[in-house]
């Protein structure tokens, strides 16, 4: 991943100025249309994989076909909230924690600013 420059580190974005002006590219409209067409082949041949005799791919097909109708299964992460410090000053205290243990400047210009 590439180091953010410089100026946005010490200040981050301007209010009302989108970081990607240009939003999320759309891809290869062909590549998408080939891929639709062979969706229902694909779903088939997880399908058949269901019962082929080794469990692994069995359970590979299963766990795909349950991602896809029944969606993936939440994650969920433990906090732990230490004292009477506020939840923002521990995020900002972890952030500035992870500036300083990967070399990249001075925390105060890359603490986020919470506006």
């Amino acid at each position: 991943m590439s180091e953010m420059p410089l100026h946005l580190r010490q200040h981050g974005f301007k209010k009302g100025v989108s970081g990607n002006p240009g939003g999320r590219p759309k891809g290869n409209p062909k590549v998408k249309e080939i891929l639709k067409a062979a969706s229902e082949d694909a779903a088939k041949k997880l399908v058949e994989l269901l019962s082929c005799g080794l469990e692994k791919v069995e359970l590979l097909a299963a766990q795909e076909i349950l991602n896809r109708t029944e969606g993936k299964p939440l994650q969920t992460q433990d906090v732990v909230i230490h004292g009477s410090v506020s939840v923002r000053d521990q995020v900002r205290n972890i952030f500035k924690e992870h500036i300083l243990s990967n070399g990249e400047g001075a925390a105060s210009t890359s603490e986020p600013t919470g506006d």
